[in-house]
């Protein structure tokens, strides 16, 4: 059985990470598998996005309280892709 417990006494922003990357690991391969240019694929791809932009963990600092960690890369380079996508797809430079 699944214990829920610790999610459920975690920080409101811990919370939302996680649920943010359950979401994004629920939607991505609907959009991925999508055909392109389907209504769909857009549509969840916005949410999907949208939940990665979400999953950014520069507020969770429980490693080192205040402080920033080396996992805090691995966000900057998540919005970094996410932008940099975001910008392929609306210049239409889609392989």
């Amino acid at each position: 059985m699944i214990d829920l417990q610790p999610f459920l006494n975690a920080a409101p922003i811990v919370q939302t990470h996680i649920g943010a990357a359950v979401f994004a690991v629920g939607v991505g391969p609907l959009a991925v598998f999508r055909r392109r240019r389907d209504g769909w694929h857009k549509f969840l791809g916005y949410f999907w996005v949208m939940a990665m932009a979400t999953l950014a963990s520069f507020f969770i600092t429980g490693l080192r309280t205040g402080q920033f960690s080396a996992i805090h890369l691995l966000s900057i380079l998540v919005l970094v892709n996410l932008a940099r996508g975001l910008w392929l797809i609306r210049h239409r430079r889609i392989r």
